[in-house]
């Protein structure tokens, strides 16, 4: 449940309960969650994008990489084109 409400936004829970008998054990059971779920403690930490992380290697790699592969694509297309007279 953690997981699922975690992360630096604020999450607000509104539950549904009846005064009913006949939806008593429903009641219960979502009173029961909506007090696990107030329980819960996040650590707020500040996004700052990906800027000094490995993502941001992995990314200039593949893209470094792109750029090469799309220069030895044209390349070999005009070769192709000369071939063909």
């Amino acid at each position: 449940l953690s997981d699922s409400l975690g992360g630096g936004a604020r999450t607000s829970l509104i539950i549904a309960c009846s005064p009913s008998t006949w939806n008593a054990s429903e009641t219960v059971s979502t009173l029961r969650f909506g007090q696990r779920a107030k329980q819960i403690k996040n650590k707020l930490r500040k996004h700052v994008g990906y800027g000094g992380t490995d993502m941001d290697e992995v990314l200039l790699k593949r893209e470094q990489e792109i750029e090469s592969l799309q220069g030895r694509l044209l390349a070999a297309e005009m070769e192709s084109r000369l071939d063909r007279g």
